[in-house]
């Protein structure tokens, strides 16, 4: 679980809510469409296959749009990374859950990689975040 004491905190003004929004979630879609790797034909549900990098690539994206999200509406770190990555990892789980109830084929390899993805996601967002409020408060 996040703490305010595991996240950095920046001393100086926060960016504008919007800039930072905007900036993750141009990250994070950059980052999901760059992921691919193809699956081995032998195994049906292979570690590395094209769903895993669709899995991994919409639940950064969810992540780090999330964290925009919550910087807009948390005024704390912690929160906007654990609203960011419960929306990313909720999503998951019901796209699972909707699998189990006979509308695919649940594969706990497919959620591993929401969870992967969620966390890449909102460090990704966390950092952007970071980095405009550094460069906001340079001289």
């Amino acid at each position: 679980m996040l703490t305010r004491t595991m996240l950095p905190t920046s001393t100086g003004p926060r960016p504008a809510p919007r800039t930072t929004a905007k900036l993750v979630g141009a990250s994070a879609l950059s980052v999901s469409l760059l992921v691919g790797p193809h699956a081995a034909a032998s195994d049906p549900d292979p570690w590395w296959g094209r769903d895993k990098a669709l899995h991994f690539g919409a639940s950064a994206t969810i992540a780090a749009g999330g964290y925009g999200v919550g910087t807009l509406i948390f005024d704390g770190r912690a929160e906007a990374a654990l609203f960011g990555g419960g929306i990313a990892i909720g999503v998951g789980a019901a796209k699972e859950g909707a699998d189990a109830m006979g509308l695919g084929t649940p594969s706990f390899k497919d959620f591993t990689w929401d969870v992967i993805g969620a966390a890449f996601g909102v460090a990704v967002g966390l950092g952007i975040d970071l980095l405009v409020a550094s460069l906001k408060s340079s001289p």
